[in-house]
């Protein structure tokens, strides 16, 4: 038996829609683990602490999220309040 031919927009939104659930993901994944060094839940000591700090707050431009603001965003992003684009064809 031959499959259903499928049309190929219908994919290409299928594509889309997983590439921004997968950055979504990577985003909270990224968050959550801020959060966790931020309320002292796990320890990220050394060079890789400072990375991060320098890129929570900009070369220390302004001061990093709180642990709670960190939970605000989580929200925002799960509730679909922070949009998540995918690249646009050139």
């Amino acid at each position: 038996m031959r499959a259903k031919a499928h049309s190929s927009i219908g994919y290409r939104e299928k594509d889309v829609q997983q590439d921004e659930r997968r950055k979504e993901a990577a985003i909270l994944a990224g968050l959550r683990l801020l959060q966790a060094q931020t309320d002292g839940s796990i320890s990220i000591e050394g060079e890789r602490a400072i990375a991060i700090d320098d890129i929570a707050t900009n070369g220390g431009e302004f001061d990093a999220l709180s642990a709670d603001e960190i939970e605000d965003l989580c929200e925002d992003v799960n509730l679909g309040h922070v949009r998540i684009e995918g690249e646009t064809a050139a």
